[in-house]
C-alpha cells in the first residue's frame, strides 16, 4: 500500500475515532464509577486486567484520544506503586508507538514541503539543540495535549533517544498525580493524610514551575 494511502487511512481512523469518542460520550465508560462493576474481576485477574487496559491506552495514544483516565484507573485498582509502574510503561509504550507511526507516515512529507522554510529551520535547530529538556518540560505540564506533542515532535528532527528518555522523565509527574488520585479515591483518603507524598508533590510542582521559567528565559 502506498504511503499516501496509509496516511489517508490513518487520518481517517483518527478523525473517526475522535468523532465517535466525543459524539457518543464514550468518556463515561472510562470513569471509576463505570469500572467499579468489574472491580471483583479486575482484582482477581490483575495481570490480565492490567494488560487489557494498557493495550487500550496504547491504542488511544496512537489514535490521539485522551489517556489520563487510565492512570487514575491504574492507581484505583492496582495501588500506588504497581499502578505507577503500569502507567509509566503503558504511556511510554504509547508515546513510542505514536512517534514511529507519525514519523514514518508524515516526516518525509512534512520535511519535503516545509523543511526549507526559515521558521521551520529555526524550530528544528532549536529542537535538535534543546529537544531533550523541552520535551521534559512540555510533558510535565498540562500546557499542550499529549496528542499534540506526539504529532509535533514526531515530525521534527529531535533525536529518537532524546525524545523517548525526555518523554519518560516528563511523564513521571503527571503519572504520579493521576495514579495518586485513583489510589486516594479507592482508599477514601486525602493527600493531606500522607504528608510525605504531599511534600513531594508540592516540591515537584514548584521545581517544575521554576525550571520551566528558567528554561523559557534561556530560549529567548
Amino acid at each position: 500500500m502506498k504511503s499516501t494511502h496509509l496516511r489517508a487511512l490513518y487520518l481517517a481512523s483518527v478523525l473517526l475515532a475522535v468523532f465517535v469518542f466525543y459524539a457518543l460520550d464514550l468518556e463515561q465508560f472510562f470513569q471509576i464509577e463505570y469500572w467499579n462493576q468489574f472491580k471483583d474481576f479486575i482484582i482477581a485477574n490483575r495481570i490480565l486486567s492490567a494488560t487489557i487496559l494498557s493495550v487500550v491506552l496504547i491504542v488511544f495514544s496512537v489514535l490521539n484520544l485522551p489517556t489520563f483516565y487510565f492512570s487514575i484507573l491504574f492507581g484505583y485498582f492496582f495501588g500506588f506503586v504497581p499502578g505507577l509502574i503500569i502507567s509509566l510503561v503503558s504511556r511510554i509504550s504509547g508515546v513510542i508507538l505514536a512517534y514511529y507511526n507519525i514519523h514514518f507516515l508524515f516526516f518525509e512529507l512534512f520535511t519535503r514541503k516545509y523543511g526549507n522554510h526559515v521558521q521551520i529551520k529555526k524550530i528544528n535547530n532549536l529542537i535538535e539543540e534543546k529537544g531533550f529538556s523541552a520535551i521534559i518540560i512540555l510533558r510535565s505540564l498540562y500546557i499542550f495535549p499529549t496528542s499534540f506533542l506526539n504529532a509535533a515532535f514526531s515530525i521534527s528532527k529531535i533525536k529518537p533517544s532524546a525524545y523517548f528518555w525526555g518523554s519518560a522523565i516528563g511523564l513521571l509527574p503527571t503519572s504520579i498525580i493521576n495514579v495518586s488520585m485513583g489510589y486516594f479515591i479507592q482508599s477514601n483518603q486525602s493527600l493531606s493524610e500522607h504528608p510525605g507524598l504531599l511534600a513531594f508533590s508540592i516540591l515537584l510542582a514548584v521545581a517544575l514551575v521554576v525550571f520551566s521559567l528558567i528554561y523559557i528565559r534561556k530560549l529567548k
